[in-house]
């Protein structure tokens, strides 16, 4: 049996939820009903279908998941249009005053027009990019926010390598100071001793 923490979707917090609802494993997970994983915290209709697909691809069952995958999203298209809904009111005041950047740029992308319209398209466009186009966003963020730690971690690295070469070099001078007031001191014996 697989753990349903190596499901591509299913983190620490959710395959927590899931053990509890009784879903312990992958082929658990591709067992079960879209409705059955709805009632956990944090998935949706849309979620549901993808993680029992998912399942089921990962533990060679991916033939029945298409039918089914095929069958939830006229099930999911109302939760898209009733979470639309709320927006929907801040999307028209933000359109008409110029949008946000999802909106608004969304709307250009559409063909334009003003308040009401651009609204629409808004939110449109950013649905449907929300659910196919979003895993590449997320990785060019991630690759850029490592790119960032690496820089940083290579101007900290030089940064150090510098005033060590400074503590370094003021070391060396000291040291040649301490041997030249020596010898000096040396020589200074030598001639009271004559």
């Amino acid at each position: 049996m697989t753990d349903v923490e190596t499901v591509k979707g299913v983190g620490k917090v959710l395959a927590g939820h899931l053990r509890q609802k009784g879903i312990g494993s992958a082929e658990s997970l591709a067992a079960s009903s879209p409705e059955d994983l709805a009632e956990v915290p944090g998935i949706g209709a849309e979620r549901a279908a993808r993680l029992i697909a998912e399942a089921r691809t990962m533990t060679g069952g991916g033939a029945p998941a298409e039918p089914e995958a095929d069958a939830v999203p006229p099930d999911a298209a109302p939760a898209p249009s009733i979470d639309a809904g709320p927006s929907a009111p801040r999307a028209k005041v933000n359109g008409a005053a110029g949008g946000s950047a999802k909106s608004g740029g969304a709307a250009k992308a559409k063909g334009g027009g003003s308040g009401k319209a651009s609204a629409k398209s808004g939110t449109k466009a950013s649905g449907k990019s929300g659910t196919k186009g979003s895993g590449g966003k997320g990785e060019t963020k991630v690759a850029d926010t490592l790119a960032g730690y690496e820089e940083a971690a290579r101007k900290a690295f030089k940064k150090q390598a510098r005033t060590l070469k400074k503590a370094r070099t003021r070391l060396e001078a000291a040291l040649n100071d301490l041997r030249k007031a020596a010898s000096e001191k040396a020589k200074a014996r030598k001639k009271t001793k004559k």
